[in-house]
């Protein structure tokens, strides 16, 4: 009974997991128009994942920190672009010195670049709203590619 209870737990927690994922909004920051002025930033409601499994392999948890989904965005009507997203720490500890490594890509989803972003201190159960500025304008896409921890 017990092995059918936890079973189905597991199971529960994986798809809802997936549906989250597959559900989560992104941003895609759009390339400017052709006089050079920027469009601006759109909400788009379907994340850049062909299936379920895509879903599940766009977001990285090492060592107990599991990151969420990236997303462009300008801050306060400035030019500069950063990469957001949140960091959760899903043990029962805290973790110090901890460093989250991006891939950045282009247009033609081709790498442009990286980022990352540092914090001292994740409380246990708690999470870190990263952001990490980006020095390419021309990024449209970041990926969390690594989470470490000093």
């Amino acid at each position: 009974m017990i092995i059918l209870i936890g079973s189905l737990t597991a199971i529960g927690v994986t798809s809802l997991g997936l549906i989250i994922a597959k559900r989560s909004a992104t941003e895609i920051r759009l390339p400017p128009t052709p006089d050079g002025q920027p469009k601006g930033e759109s909400k788009n409601t379907q994340p850049k994942i062909n299936s379920i499994a895509e879903a599940a392999s766009a977001f990285l948890t090492q060592n107990g920190l599991a990151s969420g989904p990236v997303i462009l965005q300008t801050k306060d009507n400035s030019r500069l672009l950063y990469a957001v997203g949140t960091i959760r720490n899903t043990t029962d500890r805290q973790h110090f010195g901890v460093r989250v490594e991006m891939d950045v890509f282009g247009e033609q989803d081709t790498k442009i670049g990286s980022a990352s972003d540092y914090i001292q201190v994740i409380e246990p159960g708690g999470d870190w709203k990263f952001q990490a500025l980006l020095t390419d304008p021309k990024a449209v896409r970041a990926t969390v590619v690594g989470i470490t921890e000093k």
